[in-house]
């Protein structure tokens, strides 16, 4: 596959996750917190905190960062706001995550 067909596939894919994350109830956002102009490669949004944990009542802004490899590569996954947490690296936000080689269904679960 070419790299115009691989990445014009890779921005087809994470244009259906935006999607299903907005249907869901997720905004899809800019870094800095606005809606619009979003860059498809690197967007955020919100998430609530887990109702009956530490988490509870808090909301934080996530990153996503794709490469033109995506679905069969991760998205870089990282917490834009401060967030304590045993497996989110303090400094960076980041989430560390599990190469599979295979590509995802969705992001959304």
């Amino acid at each position: 596959m070419s790299q115009d067909k691989k990445w014009a596939a890779a921005l087809k894919r994470i244009t259906k996750d935006m999607k299903l994350l907005t249907e869901r109830g997720y905004p899809i956002l800019r870094e800095d917190g606005k809606d619009e102009d979003v860059d498809p490669t690197q967007w955020c949004t919100t998430m609530p905190g887990t109702p009956g944990t530490p988490y509870e009542g808090g909301t934080w802004r996530v990153r996503f960062t794709f490469s033109k490899d995506y679905p069969f590569t991760n998205p870089s996954v990282g917490f834009v706001d401060h967030i304590m947490h045993p497996n989110i690296d303090w400094r960076s936000g980041s989430v560390p995550y599990r190469k599979s080689g295979r590509p995802r269904p969705t992001l959304c679960r």
